[in-house]
């Protein structure tokens, strides 16, 4: 069978998540002026080295030690982050070029723990009209590692897994998931990857990438 869709993440893979983590830690900081960046970076780093946990959550946990407080902490994140607004300089270069040759080739989806912004922040980078389906987590309730979320896009795009592909970051969250559901996998390994996976790791998705721009090769060998 040859692959007909391509489902993409969206942060790690269209836009980095920098400034995200960076309204993350402010919001930490807020009520732990203890924390340094360097510590919250350390953990962050040793988060993308294991791959097995929601990492708003056990960055908010390691540094605020009061639990009544961390759902004040990650909404103020949110918060901040929306109001940063769209950052050119978050979409990695190759993406514009990448997504136009997918998008000549197959259909495109988007499965993201995200806000409904999202789309307007790929309508202002130029790319929204190569979507054809959005599958948002706080639109639907539900978030990714859930396989309710890629079975609603698959539903959506009619489409079976096993003429899909899918292009993720995070092995838990991402590739996992989509193979249960018999879709092959590529890990593109920046923003919430490792910077060494282990050989274990490597042996998880289908194909392993740097850069979106090595994606159209690998599939069209599927």
């Amino acid at each position: 069978m040859t692959i007909e869709w391509v489902f993409l993440d969206v942060g790690g893979i269209l836009f980095s998540d920098a400034s995200y983590f960076t309204s993350l830690f402010e919001a930490i900081a807020e009520v732990a002026p203890a924390a340094s960046r360097a510590a919250f970076d350390s953990k962050f780093d040793a988060l993308r080295a294991a791959q097995s946990e929601p990492f708003t959550d056990a960055l908010v946990a390691e540094f605020v030690a009061d639990p009544t407080l961390h759902e004040r902490v990650r909404d103020d994140a949110d918060e901040r982050w929306e109001e940063r607004g769209y950052v050119p300089e978050e979409v990695y270069p190759e993406v514009p070029d990448a997504l136009r040759t997918l998008a000549s080739r197959y259909r495109i989806a988007c499965i993201t723990n995200h806000f409904s912004w999202v789309r307007d922040r790929a309508r202002v980078a130029g790319f929204d009209d190569f979507v054809s389906v959005w599958a948002i987590s706080t639109e639907l309730r539900v978030e990714k590692p859930n396989p309710a979320i890629f079975k609603r896009a698959l539903s959506e795009a009619d489409v079976p897994g096993t003429l899909v592909a899918m292009v993720g970051d995070r092995l838990d969250r991402d590739i996992a998931p989509a193979k249960e559901l018999g879709m092959r996998t590529v890990w593109l390994l920046r923003n919430e990857a490792p910077d060494a996976p282990t050989p274990e790791q490597l042996a998880v998705p289908d194909a392993v990438v740097q850069s979106l721009a090595e994606v159209p090769a690998i599939l069209e060998t599927w």
